[in-house]
C-alpha cells in the first residue's frame, strides 16, 4: 500500500483534532500535519510520531511560510481538511433581529468562516500535486444555504457560509483549469456535540447531535469516495447534496 500525507488547519478544533485522529487510525499515511494559531495540548496527537506540528496565525505570510516548510520537506498531502470556523465567541452571539447586527461581528465572522479558508486554497494551488489526486475538505453548515433559509436569524454566520460557498465554487473553476487533479469540498457535519453548537442544542433532539469522531468518520468517508470531477460538492454528512 502506497502511504500518503495528510493536512489538517484548524486542527485544535473539536472535529479537527476528532480528524487528525481518524486519519492516523486509519494507518495509510506516514506524517499528519497539524497547523493551528496556538500550540496543541492533545496529549494524544503529541505523543504520536505521525504528527508534524505547525502554528499559524492564518495571515497570507503565515500560510505562505507553513506551506513552504510542508512541501519544501518533500510532503505532498492528499487530504486536506479545513475546520476553521466560529458561531459566537465571548462577544459575539448569533444576531436573531437586525439591530443585532454589528460591523465588528460581521467582519470577525466573515474572516474566520469565509476568508482563512479561501486564504489557504490560494497557497495551496502553487503546491498541490498535478500528477497524483488529492482532496481539500473545507467544513461548512447548511444555514450558508440560501434556498434552505426559511427561518432568518444568524445573519453573520449564514452570510458568511454563503461567502463560503462562492469563494469555493470559484476556487473550484479555477482549480479544474489549472490542476483538474484536486477536488474541493464543501462539508455540512451536522450538529456536532462541540464548543461551537452547545449553546444552541437544547431543541435538536439528542440523535440529533453527533459526536466529533462520528463526523470526523463520515468526513473521510466522502472523501474516499468522491470522484475527481472538477466540480465544488456541498454535501451533508450523509453525502447528500445541500441546494445553494
Amino acid at each position: 500500500m502506497n502511504r500518503q500525507e495528510a493536512l489538517v488547519i484548524g486542527a485544535n478544533s473539536d472535529i479537527g483534532q476528532s480528524v487528525a485522529s481518524a486519519l492516523k487510525e486509519t494507518e495509510e499515511f506516514d506524517n499528519i500535519h497539524l497547523v493551528s494559531r496556538k500550540p496543541i495540548t492533545n496529549t494524544a496527537l503529541l505523543n504520536s510520531s505521525i504528527f508534524r506540528t505547525h502554528i499559524c496565525d492564518n495571515k497570507e505570510d503565515s500560510i505562505k511560510k507553513v506551506l513552504e516548510d510542508i512541501f519544501i520537506a518533500g510532503s505532498s498531502p492528499c487530504y486536506i481538511v479545513i475546520c476553521n470556523g466560529i458561531l459566537h465567541s465571548n462577544k459575539i452571539s448569533p444576531e436573531r433581529r437586525l439591530e443585532h447586527i454589528s460591523s465588528n461581528s460581521l467582519e470577525e465572522i466573515f474572516r474566520i468562516n469565509a476568508i482563512v479558508p479561501i486564504l489557504w486554497l490560494s497557497e495551496l494551488i502553487n503546491h498541490l500535486s498535478n500528477t497524483s489526486p488529492s482532496v481539500v475538505a473545507v467544513l461548512s453548515a447548511r444555514v450558508g444555504s440560501i434556498t434552505d433559509n426559511k427561518l432568518g436569524g444568524w445573519y453573520s454566520y449564514r452570510a458568511s457560509k454563503a461567502a463560503l460557498s462562492m469563494l469555493l465554487k470559484t476556487a473550484a473553476i479555477e482549480y479544474s483549469r489549472r490542476n483538474r487533479m484536486v477536488k474541493i469540498l464543501s462539508l455540512h457535519p451536522g450538529t456536532v456535540d462541540t464548543k461551537l453548537s452547545k449553546p444552541f442544542q437544547r431543541s435538536i433532539p439528542k440523535e440529533q447531535i453527533f459526536t466529533p469522531d462520528y463526523a470526523a468518520s463520515r468526513l473521510l468517508t466522502i472523501m474516499k469516495s468522491i470522484a475527481h470531477d472538477g466540480k465544488l460538492d456541498y454535501l451533508d454528512w450523509e453525502g447528500k447534496k445541500i441546494p445553494w
